[in-house]
């Protein structure tokens, strides 16, 4: 193959609609709030370094990861601002190294804590971090009842210093508030309780995407922003702040064909053509990051159109109705996710289609193709 042979684009990531919604966000939240901008997982499949380069010199006040090797990519990209380690520290090594890095830990329990205390002392550091407090979500961190007992321990550990409360709402995207309510009021308590101990001055986060629209109490002095980041809302009702999609997925067609009525189309026939039909073999699969599940249900774009996608989605290729759309040739464009002409694909839309969230959209498509960066 010669060197100079590359693959059609497949992934267009605009970076110029991450920093709007960004801006957005900034205006929703006020100068008051501090902004984290989760990168976790390569960006939701934006590219991990190419954002948050984009992003350093805008208004964002640090960068959330979920673990050490993330961090690490964006120390050696140049980034030098504030990094926040999710998922904490996992043995000795890492407690090391977030202490070479300057990258603050979430601390989870008390053995972590302890164990990034030990060696921090070692290097006669002294290391920020915050700790997680689960008011709901049942994940990672130490229960509200906890509390009082583990930030009297903190009192001993003299290399660290506790920048503030962390926690995570599970349920904002949810249409009922109630829980999302429960949460936001434990989350209250637990910094009473830290205040009452003399634990005061510190940074207290625990909105995501969904919390930060949708509960502006729960913003307290920081909001950690992924989803709409990139430019897709974490619930499916109607909401008067809409971001700008930032990927677009793109394939193109292979073949116009015409088939007679009674055809079958694609794997295991779940679709008969009633009438002649003209259709179009297009270059995007479930390898691409599509899912199966938009078959016969969802469409994608091709010169401005909709056109149906008919019969089950193949691994490189999928087949779409476009007996409606004039002078469709080879070559064309098809976009999948995206913008094209006047009409948007909305990660939101696709996820609908395929029977899951628009995070697992954007990882998945994101993850699997060569990105080209815009903007």
């Amino acid at each position: 193959m010669e060197e100079s042979f590359k693959r059609p684009p497949r992934v267009e990531i605009d970076l110029s609609a991450i920093k709007k919604n960004l801006g957005a966000i900034r205006r929703l939240v006020g100068e008051r709030v501090k902004i984290m901008a989760v990168v976790k997982a390569d960006a939701y499949g934006h590219g991990l370094v190419s954002v948050s380069r984009s992003l350093a010199s805008e208004d964002v006040d640090c960068f959330g990861v979920f673990e050490m090797y993330e961090a690490v990519l964006l120390r050696e990209a140049g980034i030098r601002k504030e990094i926040c380690l999710m998922a904490g520290i996992r043995d000795r090594e890492e407690a090391g190294l977030a202490l070479k890095l300057d990258v603050t830990p979430v601390i989870v329990d008390l053995e972590m804590a302890e164990m990034l205390n030990f060696v921090a002392s070692e290097h006669r550091k002294k290391i920020g971090c915050f700790l997680k407090v689960d008011t709901g979500m049942g994940r990672l961190g130490v229960f509200p009842q906890e509390l009082k007992p583990i930030l009297e321990r903190f009192k001993g550990l003299s290399s660290l210093r506790l920048n503030g409360l962390f926690s995570h709402l599970s349920s904002a995207d949810e249409p009922d508030p109630s829980f999302t309510l429960n949460q936001i009021r434990a989350f209250l308590e637990a910094i009473k309780t830290a205040s009452q101990m003399g634990y005061n001055s510190m940074i207290h986060t625990l909105a995501n995407s969904a919390g930060t629209l949708r509960f502006p109490h729960s913003h307290f002095d920081m909001v950690r922003i992924g989803l709409f980041l990139y430019g897709a809302l974490p619930f499916n009702f109607p909401f008067g702040l809409s971001p700008e999609p930032a990927m677009t997925l793109k394939g193109e067609v292979l073949q116009i064909r015409y088939l007679p009525s009674h055809s079958p189309v694609s794997y295991c026939r779940t679709y008969r053509t009633t009438c002649p039909l003209k259709v179009a073999v297009v270059s995007v699969g479930y390898a691409d990051g599509i899912h199966r599940g938009v078959s016969n249900r969802g469409y994608c774009l091709i010169n401005g159109e909709e056109a149906p996608i008919i019969g089950y989605v193949c691994m490189n290729m999928t087949i779409c109705n476009v007996e409606h759309i004039e002078n469709v040739k080879r070559g064309d464009e098809v976009v999948f996710l995206g913008r094209q002409g006047e009409k948007t694909l909305r990660a939101e839309l696709v996820a609908e289609w395929s029977g899951t969230i628009p995070y697992e959209i954007l990882c998945s498509v994101g993850s699997r193709n060569e990105r080209y960066y815009k903007g």
